[in-house]
This record gives structure tokens, sequence and C-alpha cells, in this order.
């Protein structure tokens, strides 16, 4: 769900909700959590930090390294042939784009 900035008309303070797209544009029905008043409004001119993706995620990084090591034993068993396929999957990153 995305992320809407609101704010308090009476003390201004900022603050942040998740609603599904259908529901953005209704008035919350909550009060301030500052100052308890009710007249919340839409914040358009504030932008919600998203959040961090880290998309330099690499096999060896999700699994602390043991994919280099598996990697490692099935090219003991495999043909020559096949090693730089399973050189290549080790160097993947976590995007669809390469």
């Amino acid at each position: 769900m995305p992320t809407y900035a609101y704010f308090c008309t009476s003390c201004e303070n900022k603050f942040d909700r998740f609603l599904s797209i259908d529901n953005r544009e209704v008035p919350l029905s909550e009060a301030c959590e500052k100052c308890g008043c009710s007249t919340i409004s839409r914040d358009y001119t504030s932008f919600s930090q998203p959040i961090s993706t880290d998309m330099n995620m690499t096999p060896d990084k999700k699994t602390g390294g043991q994919w280099s090591e598996l990697m490692t034993k099935i090219k003991k068993g495999t043909s020559k042939r096949y090693h730089k396929t399973l050189d290549a999957a080790s160097n993947r990153r976590g995007t669809k784009w390469h």
C-alpha cells in the first residue's frame, strides 16, 4: 500500500499513513497524535522516504558466502564446459537486467 503524508491544520504536526489507493482521498477519521485536533489534511508538498532496497544483492551476499562454496563443489564434478555458466550464476545480481 502507498504511503500518504498528512498534517494537522492546528499544530502542523506531520505524519504518514499507509492507505489503499481507493481511500487516498477519504478524510482521516483519526485525531492528531500531538494535539488531539481532528482537522487533518493531506500534505501534497512533502514526499515520504522510499524503502531502501539493496540493488546489489548477489548469491554470495544473500547466503553469506556459501553459494561460492557450493559452486566450487559442483564444478569439481562437472565438465569444464559448464564452469563458465556456473561462474556467471555466481555473479548475477538481484535484478532482471544485467
